[in-house]
C-alpha cells in the first residue's frame, strides 16, 4: 500500500467525511460527470529514508494532495459546501484520536502512519468553463514506516 492509498482509507473511516461524500473519494482520476461533492487524493512526491550499511529502515514521507470538489451550485452554494468538506477532512489535529487527517497517526496495514501534517493550507480554485466546479486543495506530509 502506498501513502496516498492509506489517506483514502483514513478518509473513508471518518464519519463526518462520508456523511458528505459517501464513498466518492478517488485516487488521481475522477470519473466523468461524478456526483458532487467528492474528494480526490493524489501523491505529489515521496522521499524514502534510503539505504545505509545495515539496510533500509523502511521509513519515509510523502506529499499527498487532497482536493475537496463541488459544483458551484451544490447545496445552493458550492463554496460553503466545499469549505465545510475541507474542514472535516482536515479535522482537529489530536493524534490517534484526531477527527480528520491533521495530526492523525495509526496503522493502515501494512503502513504505520506516524503522523499527517499540513504543509499547504486550503487554496480555492474555480473552473471558469462549463464544468463550473470549485475545488479547495490542501497538501499533507504523510510520515510512515513499514516492515521491509
Amino acid at each position: 500500500m502506498m501513502p496516498e492509498e492509506a489517506v483514502v482509507q483514513r478518509l473513508l473511516a471518518i464519519p463526518a467525511v462520508t456523511a458528505i461524500v459517501g464513498t466518492r473519494i478517488w485516487l488521481v482520476m475522477i470519473p466523468q460527470s461524478p456526483v458532487m461533492p467528492c474528494v480526490r487524493v493524489q501523491q505529489v512526491s515521496q522521499i524514502d529514508e534510503g539505504l545505509h550499511t545495515r539496510g533500509s529502515g523502511g521509513v519515509g514521507w510523502a506529499r499527498v494532495q487532497v482536493d475537496a470538489i463541488a459544483n458551484l451550485t451544490t447545496g445552493g452554494n458550492g463554496y460553503t459546501t466545499v469549505r465545510h468538506l475541507t474542514e472535516v477532512v482536515h479535522g482537529d489535529g489530536r493524534g490517534p484520536m484526531a477527527t480528520g487527517l491533521l495530526g492523525w497517526k495509526g496503522l493502515i496495514s501494512p503502513l504505520t502512519i506516524t503522523g499527517i501534517f499540513s504543509i499547504l493550507d486550503g487554496v480555492a480554485e474555480i473552473t471558469p468553463d462549463a464544468v463550473q466546479q470549485i475545488r479547495i486543495r490542501r497538501d499533507y506530509a504523510v510520515w510512515f514506516s513499514q516492515d521491509l
